[in-house]
């Protein structure tokens, strides 16, 4: 039975970011077991914790704003549930800050608008920077292809992208920028 929807806010650092989708879950229903928090569980032959990310990372990538859902079949004052879960989890996942939803608010994944990425990379070409992002912007289209197993879905990945920049850091070194749409489309994030 569902008493609570918390709405955790983190950071993936370097140290986690190799993490799988399934070890992300599975650190934090370890977290929340060691913190003594009661997560509800679904209902079915096979139960299971009722977490739910955003929008997953892919494997590699670092983040400062990720979001996870967690239903507690207790109630417990947010503050408490981020005190008592944050020394538990794993290097590298930074607890930044918890809120209160309401159990039949829409669901994470549906209130997720953009992605913004920032790339680092050293001795890029700037100028060679700039044309590629120039011909993307000036794209109608942008065919791309998600594959799994033998399935394979075919989509446009330009009408995701916002905007993308090459700015400059304090220490005058480029680094481009995108922000992406998120859409109902199959995407790839």
């Amino acid at each position: 039975m569902k008493a609570q929807r918390l709405r955790f806010r983190y950071g993936l650092a370097a140290e986690a970011c190799n993490l799988s989708q399934r070890e992300l879950v599975t650190a934090w229903q370890d977290a929340c077991a060691a913190a003594g928090l009661n997560v509800a569980r679904s209902e079915g032959k096979r139960p299971s914790m009722m977490l739910s990310i955003a929008a997953p990372l892919p494997q590699g990538v670092t983040s400062t704003c990720e979001l996870i859902d967690i239903f507690l079949a207790d109630a417990v004052a947010a503050r408490d549930a981020s005190a008592r879960i944050a020394p538990h989890l794993p290097t590298g996942i930074e607890l930044l800050s918890v809120d209160e939803v309401g159990i039949h608010a829409p669901s994470v994944q549906s209130q997720v608008r953009y992605a913004e990425y920032e790339v680092r990379a050293e001795g890029i070409d700037s100028a060679a920077v700039r044309q590629a992002i120039c011909a993307m912007l000036e794209a109608r289209n942008m065919p791309s292809e998600y594959r799994r197993e033998k399935k394979i879905r075919e989509y446009d990945i330009r009408a995701l992208i916002i905007d993308l920049k090459l700015l400059a850091d304090s220490e005058g070194r480029r680094r481009p920028t995108a922000r992406g749409w998120r859409s109902d489309a199959p995407t790839s994030r």
